[in-house]
């Protein structure tokens, strides 16, 4: 079952691994680096899961937005494969990290507003540029809330969740505030 909806959802795993350099994370060094399943196999279990009925689906990776970046692809070629199915059907991405959503952002964003994608799952982790220099991520605030302002206005039916971690080491008591600020700021489904 998919938390967020308590709908029964077919998974498949697209990738394992990551291309993250996090301070805070241990999956690459547990994992290593992004290792993708070949798009025809994603294609395959997703007939597979139409032919048993499904209707809503997860793509999920550690790092679902460096999908294919080891075979010569991307996420947004998956998704284009999955997408020009005239079947009903919807899609979860879990684990879009900001990097990747902000680098590919105008062609996702059409692709979201095809409402065949119903979620996705982008970890901000904080609301503040020190802390996520310091956490070694790769995007700032300010492209971050750019990108979720515009998926709230322009497409509110996409569910945004996301993760926020506090006292992360330095972390000042302000720095915090900044994180509760992007609460108020950004429209999230689940944090």
């Amino acid at each position: 079952l998919h938390s967020n909806c308590n709908i029964k959802a077919f998974y498949i795993k697209i990738a394992v691994g990551c291309l993250g350099e996090c301070s805070y994370c241990t999956v690459k060094n547990a994992i290593g680096s992004i290792r993708s399943k070949p798009i025809e196999k994603i294609i395959s279990e997703f007939n597979n899961g139409l032919q048993q009925g499904y209707k809503d689906f997860i793509l999920s990776a550690n790092d679902a937005g460096a999908y294919g970046k080891d075979i010569g692809i991307n996420l947004t070629t998956a998704l284009g494969c999955l997408l020009e199915k005239g079947e009903d059907f919807k899609i979860s991405i879990r684990c879009l990290n900001p990097k990747w959503l902000i680098e590919m952002f105008p062609l996702l964003k059409k692709m979201f507003k095809s409402n065949k994608i119903f979620s996705i799952y982008c970890p901000v982790q904080s609301g503040n540029n020190r802390i996520l220099k310091l956490m070694n991520r790769d995007h700032t605030i300010e492209e971050y809330k750019n990108c979720i302002r515009e998926l709230n206005k322009e497409i509110p039916s996409l569910a945004v969740d996301t993760d926020i971690m506090v006292g992360f080491p330095s972390e000042t008591e302000e720095e915090f505030r900044d994180s509760l600020k992007i609460l108020d700021e950004l429209e999230f489904t689940h944090v």
